[in-house]
């Protein structure tokens, strides 16, 4: 797995093997870590290639025109957006085993659940640089949080 070094402007894409799923990355990028974690969860093998985005190589552009990441590759195909490479993810390994509901109506609502879960980056990554505490920020994650419980059912999203 290729989950140290982070290949930046002029490096070369390292080779991929034939039906070996590639996860290209940023260790601290939040969109990133969702498909990590759905990775990990369902035991997918994968290797990680970690890009610096802000020096990104032109050959990340070829993969992911908008040079964003998550971005996974298998077998010449790419998919991008964190949220359809999970759902992807979700249903192609380990059906038996889904993180969404089968239930329609309850698998919209996880997915506008963690939809929404976006929108408290921003404030979340004030309160971190913050010196005296974002009281805003705090405010809306504090409230985003509460909303988010309520969906919790026992220890676990969905049930």
């Amino acid at each position: 797995m290729l989950t140290e070094k982070s290949f930046s402007a002029g490096s070369a894409c390292p080779r991929l093997e034939k039906g070996t799923l590639r996860h290209y990355s940023m260790r601290f990028c939040p969109f990133a870590q969702r498909s990590r974690l759905v990775l990990v969860h369902k035991k997918i093998p994968h290797e990680t290639v970690n890009v610096d985005l802000k020096q990104k190589p032109d050959w990340l552009l070829a993969k992911s025109p908008k040079g964003k990441v998550p971005c996974i590759e298998i077998n010449g195909k790419t998919m991008i957006e964190s949220l359809v490479i999970c759902e992807y993810l979700d249903e192609a390994y380990e059906p038996k085993n889904l993180l969404f509901s089968k239930d329609p109506w309850k698998k919209a609502e996880q997915k506008i659940l963690i939809e929404q879960s976006s929108e408290i980056l921003g404030p979340f990554y004030s309160l971190l640089r913050s010196n005296d505490g974002d009281k805003e920020a705090s405010k809306k994650l504090r409230d985003f949080l509460h909303r988010f419980e309520k969906n919790l059912k026992g220890d676990f999203f969905g049930g």
